[in-house]
């Protein structure tokens, strides 16, 4: 199958502990929400300082042009098989979360070995 990776930032966590805890508690449950297929994945991360941002192998520039210039930023990973779901499927949560797109890959399906 083609999957699809597509990362996203957003400029809504605040630095504070709990309030960042209740976002991600937040997204978890809109993401469980949805109709997800079996080969769907997701991660986010809080990433607090310009080291964060360079250890999650993510261009500064671009998390912060995505955040208005802001950190602490919420990086959002989603992956799925086009087969499956489209980015559409995805759009209510990137509106609530006010998620912005740094990027997107396509990796077409690996052809079996004989």
């Amino acid at each position: 199958m083609t999957r699809a990776i597509r990362e996203y930032a957003t400029a809504r966590p605040t630095g504070v502990p709990i309030e960042d805890y209740d976002l991600l508690q937040a997204l978890r449950a809109a993401v469980q929400a949805l109709r997800v297929h079996p080969g769907f994945a997701w991660e986010a991360e809080i990433l607090h300082t310009p080291e964060d941002v360079e250890n999650a192998w993510l261009k500064l520039d671009e998390v912060l042009a995505a955040t208005g210039g802001k950190l602490p930023a919420m990086w959002v990973n989603f992956t799925f098989d086009l087969e499956d779901q489209t980015a559409a499927d995805f759009a209510a949560i990137e509106q609530q979360f006010g998620l912005v797109l740094l990027g997107m890959e396509i990796r077409p399906a690996k052809e079996p070995k004989p």
